[in-house]
């Protein structure tokens, strides 16, 4: 395996305009967030920001673009994204994208879905 730095985004909840169902056009509800990158590194050195894989940039995406995004009716079109964006930064070289949506069947189950990719 070689050397990689790895970013985490967990444990954001965003209210979002999400779903098939009817009762889902009217309303927002919470879907659960993590997205992960990674590039081959090794060992940090610089101490400098601008080295670095950036998660504020992220957490600033989903918590400024996409709650004023249109309704979207299925994880995946939010997932796909979320990838697009990860990769709009030429330093990452894989991510890893995990949405939920807690509350959908009154907390007897969570629908997921996660999309793994790596730059090709």
């Amino acid at each position: 395996m070689q050397d990689r730095q790895t970013i985490r985004l967990k444990g954001l909840v965003l209210e979002l305009p999400i779903g098939v169902f009817p009762e889902e056009f009217r309303r927002t509800q919470p879907v659960e967030i993590e997205v992960e990158a990674w590039r081959r590194a090794g060992t940090f050195t610089s101490g400098r920001y601008e080295d670095c894989l950036d998660y504020h940039r992220l957490y600033r995406h989903l918590t400024e673009v996409w709650p004023a995004r249109p309704h979207q009716a299925l994880l995946e079109s939010w997932a796909e994204d979320l990838v697009r964006f990860v990769f709009e930064d030429p330093q990452v070289e894989g991510c890893r994208v995990r949405l939920a949506k807690p509350a959908v069947y009154g907390g007897r189950a969570v629908p997921e879905v996660e999309f793994v990719r790596v730059r090709g």
